[in-house]
């Protein structure tokens, strides 16, 4: 919501669910993405996909990269399996512009720095990290160039 209330952009989120549902206190709670992004998905600067990253990774790697559209900005905040995160970042970096950023959720939280560091040293002649913007477990690169 950060985004899409202070710049004029577009963005599309994936998840697969739109409902998260936990107890506290013996109260029970949820949050709704659709229920907070509302007003950007009816003015069509937001798009909810409801499936996971690496379905709509691949649909978009498909769909875009014929059409010649990347991305700006990619977070990455999925699963927080080695494996996954690996693939959600490879499959993000096709979908990113030159000079455009990749933003690592949870960088210091459970294994997910495995699958981010096999994904940096896989990549590092393609990036620029920005470690001393590290902060709260994020970890933030910058696409240089293509892969060849």
């Amino acid at each position: 919501n950060y985004l899409l209330d202070t710049y004029p952009c577009k963005l599309d989120t994936v998840d697969l669910s739109d409902r998260i549902e936990f107890e506290d206190g013996g109260e029970q709670y949820y949050i709704s993405s659709k229920d907070n992004l509302k007003p950007f998905l009816e003015n069509g600067r937001c798009t909810f996909y409801k499936q996971s990253t690496k379905e709509f990774l691949l649909e978009m790697i498909w769909t875009q990269l014929s059409e010649g559209e990347k991305y700006d900005f990619v977070y990455i905040d999925a699963s927080h399996e080695p494996d996954d995160v690996m693939i959600d970042a490879v499959l993000s970096f096709e979908l990113l512009k030159q000079n455009g950023l990749i933003i690592f959720d949870d960088y210091g939280w459970g294994n997910c720095k495995v699958g981010i560091d096999c994904f940096l040293e896989t990549h590092r002649d393609y990036l620029n990290h920005h470690l001393d913007k590290f902060t709260n477990y994020q970890m933030i690169v910058e696409k240089t160039k293509d892969l060849v």
